[in-house]
């Protein structure tokens, strides 16, 4: 009696800790669209002029290196804010982002060059789930006309 009943409690036990390790092992839970903000970009043209080339693959990582490269013979100014959606039955949403500020400098992309920048996913988003997303990063031109650009990435 007393060799079933410890034969039983290590059953439990080896479930307990098998399906304890599969949800550590599982993957994000997808996102809700009636918790996300819709973004105002749908639609909207991006600009070419500005392209963002991802370096790297962005699963896991806790910071992606990007490239901004100007193909044009204009100075273009931008800051640090960046943002990151999603596309959720052929609409992009905005993913909520836990930092509360930006440091407000301004730095420039000048006129057909590359510049290296990154894009920080560590204390500001959960782990995504499996999905397509995009980071958007807004330029201004010497009048003050603003342009925005994206780069796309896939979270298999």
């Amino acid at each position: 009696m007393k060799k079933t009943a410890v034969l039983t409690a290590l059953a439990l036990a080896a479930a307990l800790l098998a399906g304890c390790a599969s949800a550590a092992g599982s993957k994000a839970p997808a996102y809700d669209k009636a918790q996300l903000e819709i973004s105002e970009y749908n639609g909207a043209e991006l600009t070419e002029d500005i392209q963002i080339t991802i370096e790297g693959d962005a699963a896991g990582q806790e910071t992606l290196p990007l490239q901004y490269s100007n193909r044009t013979d204009v100075d273009y100014n931008f800051t640090a804010l960046q943002r990151l959606e999603v596309e959720l039955d052929g609409d992009w949403y905005v993913v909520p982002d836990a930092q509360d500020f930006v440091t407000m400098q301004l730095y420039t992309l000048p006129a057909q060059a590359q510049v290296e920048d990154s894009f920080r996913f560590e204390g500001r988003y959960d782990p995504l789930p499996a999905g397509n997303y995009r980071i958007l990063k807004t330029f201004s031109d010497p009048d003050g006309n603003g342009f925005t650009a994206a780069a796309l990435f896939t979270v298999a």
